[in-house]
């Protein structure tokens, strides 16, 4: 299956804070992690994206970059 190959996993370990904005998960932490996050109401949104962090095993610190591409530093580890 495509979604399959390209990464794509029904557990997101995230939550947002608004009920018509959705997202999905492609990757995973031991290469690179992306969250597709999409409005479907029918106006602009300033959301709070929250990250289970013990779901996803990430220990350390990490940063959210900008199109939501999640890094986890490997000095961290």
């Amino acid at each position: 299956m495509i979604i399959k190959m390209i990464g794509w996993t029904p557990i997101t370990h995230a939550r947002m804070n608004e009920s018509k904005v959705y997202i999905e998960r492609f990757g995973d932490i031991n290469s690179s992690m992306f969250y597709i996050i999409r409005n479907v109401s029918d106006s602009p949104k300033n959301v709070m994206m929250k990250i289970n962090r013990k779901g996803l095993n990430l220990t350390g610190q990490f940063v959210i970059k900008y199109p939501y591409r999640l890094h986890q530093s490997r000095k961290h580890r």
